[in-house]
């Protein structure tokens, strides 16, 4: 089993003494104090790049770091550098090629922020297995700013990964925790600018050396990330870009279990894509009044939404801080890394490449032949070539790094183009059909200025400019196959 499988979860600081009082926490865990300082220019040009820099403090020792995070964050390949210094100015004389091809002068590097740390560490073994365990509790300091952070990473140093993820769930079945998605380099960073209102999906690192199944990992984990950071800002301010983006990671992560299906045949993972479907549709309710309120122009209508979007808020609130919505995060870590069924279809000979063009070509077929005659179709079955389309999109984003010479990134920016065209005019047909759905399930239908909900349009006009965007898709080169 592989030993670099290790887990983080948030705390809030009132559940730490809780967390000690857990028997696998019983023995007195070695304390350290940690003071690190990350550089970087005033633009982040190093961090844009992949690369973090950081100097320690612990003991009275300085210890220099400098890490590449590799492919999916950066153009360089990962690779890490740490060596002794004399305080807290960094040493750079071997690094200036690096730096400048990352488009960071040497002169321009300063201290961006720091993390303060208080580390309690224990080592647990029990049947063979151990696991480090580090409880963190510090600030991230930027200038005037700051955040807390609170966490425990687990990291399996020897034996079978169930172990780990058996402690985690015992902790997740005690203490309100969720799955980390931030890296503390990743907060501090966050700082030293706005606060964004959601966060878009970010690119999958993913690579030809990937197998199949690890290609898998690699993309739910991608998703997972998404809603996860996402959800953090949503919990918070309550954002409306932040709830949509949350929904966009869920539906991505449920699109590659569905391209994936023919790998993913445990009871586990049926059950798991029902909780991520279960969880996709209560933040799609709450979505849908999102939608609504920018189209309401009369004061009492905005007013009567504003209210039920309030009250639809707080239990969606509620509903993520329950038992069964924190539970999903670790039982997709646990399912990804340790399903026996998963793992025998890591051992296929297949390349994630060709696994991945079989894919898009059937995802392709799949849009060609449910979208041949879009007018012929009812509402129903327009809608589900329209979930069509978005998995192949999905499919398309998520091995777009597999395609990366000049003609096929050339082919995939025409098809990208073709895609987003055909999108907008499958919802705008889709905003006709569901309108007066919406607004007769909020019991909306007689409120003054409902006018205004209930898209319009020349519908045989929508179905051509679709119709169109479609064939369009279906014409364009196929960025996945270069020879074709």
């Amino acid at each position: 089993m592989n030993a670099e499988i290790e887990i983080k979860l948030e705390i809030a600081p009132d559940s730490v003494e809780a967390l000690l009082a857990l028997p696998s926490f019983s023995a007195t865990p070695q304390a350290l104090v940690r003071r690190s300082i990350y550089f970087d220019t005033p633009a982040r040009a190093l961090f844009s790049a992949g690369i973090v820099l950081r100097i320690r403090e612990a003991g009275g020792q300085h210890t220099q770091s400098v890490k590449a995070a590799g492919p999916g964050k950066g153009p360089f390949p990962r690779q890490e550098w740490e060596m002794p210094v004399a305080g807290q100015r960094p040493v750079l004389d071997g690094f200036a090629a690096l730096f400048a091809e990352a488009g960071a002068d040497l002169p321009e590097i300063v201290p961006l922020f720091e993390v303060r740390n208080h580390r309690l560490l224990w080592t647990i073994e029990e049947n063979g297995v151990r696991i480090e365990a580090a409880l963190d509790r510090g600030l991230v300091v930027a200038g005037e700013r700051q955040a807390p952070v609170c966490e425990i990473e687990l990291k399996l140093g020897q034996g079978d990964a169930d172990t780990l993820f058996a402690l985690a769930r015992q902790i997740g079945g005690q203490l309100p925790v969720r799955i980390g998605a931030l890296s503390k380099a990743e907060r501090g960073f966050r700082l030293t600018e706005a606060q964004p209102a959601s966060i878009k999906a970010e690119p999958v690192a993913l690579s030809a050396d990937h197998g199949v199944i690890g290609g898998f990992r690699a993309i739910a984990a991608n998703c997972f990330r998404q809603f996860r950071l996402n959800e953090d800002i949503l919990l918070h301010r309550r954002h409306a870009d932040a709830l949509h983006q949350a929904r966009v990671g869920l539906r991505r992560l449920r699109s590659a279990f569905t391209l994936y299906k023919d790998r993913l045949v445990s009871p586990e993972s049926r059950r798991l894509k029902e909780e991520l479907r279960w969880l996709a549709a209560a933040l799609g309710e709450v979505r849908d009044l999102d939608v609504l309120m920018r189209k309401a122009r009369q004061d009492g209508l905005r007013i009567k939404l504003r209210d039920i979007r309030a009250q639809r808020y707080a239990a969606l609130a509620d509903l993520l801080k329950s038992s069964r919505a924190r539970a999903i995060g670790l039982d997709l870590q646990a399912w990804l890394h340790c399903d026996a069924d998963m793992a025998l279809a890591e051992a296929e000979a297949e390349t994630v490449t060709e696994f991945a063009t079989a894919v898009l070509d059937g995802r392709r077929r799949k849009l060609r032949k449910h979208g041949a005659s879009l007018a012929d179709l009812d509402d129903a079955h327009r809608h589900e070539a329209r979930k069509d389309a978005k998995k192949l999109r999905y499919a398309a984003e998520f091995f777009a790094p597999l395609f990366s010479d000049k003609r096929s990134q050339r082919r995939r920016r025409q098809f990208t183009e073709a895609m987003e065209e055909l999108q907008d005019r499958l919802g705008a047909l889709n905003d006709l059909a569901t309108g007066h759905a919406l607004v007769d399930a909020l019991e909306l239908d007689s409120h003054p200025g409902v006018e205004d909900l209930i898209a319009t349009g020349d519908r045989d006009e929508l179905l051509r400019a679709a119709q169109n965007a479609l064939d369009a898709v279906i014409d364009a080169k196929r960025f996945w196959r270069t020879k074709a």
